[in-house]
């Protein structure tokens, strides 16, 4: 089975991601804008990289499952769960360096329209 050991700068992302305040205004968040948000956050990483338009379709796949978490992961879960899911789409032929970029990109755009959108 395939897990990545994430570096320390994501565990911290994903401990503000697993506060219940935090969970709860994410699962609060239409999920259409989240996925914007989390697609928007991962765009500058595919444009650096050069993916390639298949590569491209397979990171949003990647984003896609990683909002799936966290919307439905219980919090002691998450670190599980996304070592889990890089470690998957890694087995797959994608850089597990740009995947864990991606989850701290995302995480960092979500939490910073959590505290606007859960007024």
């Amino acid at each position: 089975m395939w897990t990545h050991q994430l570096k320390p700068e994501t565990l911290t992302l994903i401990e503000r991601l697993a506060r219940p305040e935090a969970l709860s205004a994410f699962a609060a968040r239409d999920e259409g804008t989240a996925e914007e948000q989390a697609l928007l956050a991962i765009e500058p990483y595919l444009i650096a990289t050069g993916a390639s338009q298949a590569h491209r379709q397979e990171y949003r796949w990647f984003a896609r499952e990683l909002l799936q978490i966290m919307r439905t992961a219980p919090a002691d879960e998450i670190t599980a769960c996304f070592e889990l899911l890089i470690g998957k789409w890694a087995g797959f032929g994608l850089p597990s360096e740009i995947l864990e970029l991606q989850t701290r990109a995302i995480i960092t755009r979500l939490l910073s329209g959590s505290a606007s959108n859960a007024q």
